[in-house]
């Protein structure tokens, strides 16, 4: 399902008429909604004329997946459990109010992750703008490849938080890059600055507190990419043009 999930966000969804008013403060999201859904709930609801019959955590949590690109099982939000394990605890209501919406849940059990997503389905309802995430242009593409291999390898070692070097980066792109050559160093580096770049916006990577040269994959990676579908956008790599876009995508969240 999350193969074809780039072709969905980067084409939008043609005659939406609801639109959600999504910033970029993090890639993830941060735990401040523009609004206050944290008080407990009186007899009136959480405002003026609330009609909805879900309680407030349940709330947060499906604000959470229509607004950020996704969800992922980290604490530190307003309530006591995160908001993934929020997501498993008001799944069914949840589910059902995102296809009121037109979307449909998105559950990694092993990454513990979610993201909302449109639902396939022929017609003109209008439905959700969700937010965009990764391009299906080359660079970026190959560097999401090189992030699966790594926090593969790096699960096989026994280690629950993957990290990978700026060299490294730059090995796998002077491997597959089109670039790749003494004359065009610093093409590459350039090209590679502005995946880099892009994938720590989208909540693909995150800077290492330690190291500007140092990153961290985020389980969204490993979620989104089987290592089968890895094998198959190297070979698609290897035929394509350097800004050719892939087909099918690379299995991007939104």
């Amino acid at each position: 399902m999350a193969d074809d999930l780039i072709d969905e966000y980067e084409d939008g969804l043609k005659g939406t008429s609801l639109n959600v008013d999504a910033t970029d403060e993090t890639a993830q999201g941060g735990d401040d909604l523009d609004f206050n859904i944290y008080e407990a709930e009186g007899p009136d609801g959480l405002f003026d004329g609330d009609q909805g019959d879900l309680p407030a955590e349940a709330r947060y949590a499906l604000t959470r997946l229509v607004r950020d690109r996704y969800v992922a099982d980290e604490a530190g939000g307003k309530y006591r459990l995160s908001t993934y394990s929020l997501i498993l605890n008001y799944r069914e209501d949840i589910q059902r109010n995102l296809n009121n919406l037109c979307l449909t849940l998105n559950l990694n059990e092993k990454y513990r992750v979610a993201w909302a997503s449109t639902a396939p389905f022929d017609g003109n309802m209008p439905g959700v703008v969700l937010k965009r995430g990764l391009v299906q242009k080359r660079d970026v593409t190959l560097l999401l490849i090189t992030l699966r291999i790594a926090a593969q390898n790096a699960e096989l070692e026994g280690r629950t938080r993957w990290y990978i070097d700026r060299e490294d980066i730059d090995t796998s792109f002077m491997t597959l890059s089109p670039y790749a050559n003494e004359g065009n160093a610093a093409l590459v580096r350039q090209r590679v600055n502005a995946a880099i770049s892009e994938a720590c916006t989208c909540g693909y990577l995150e800077r290492s507190e330690t190291s500007g040269e140092r990153y961290r994959i985020l389980p969204i990676v490993p979620a989104i990419i089987t290592l089968e579908r890895a094998q198959e956008l190297i070979a698609q790599l290897t035929e394509l043009m350097p800004d050719d876009v892939l087909q099918g995508g690379a299995g991007d969240v939104r």
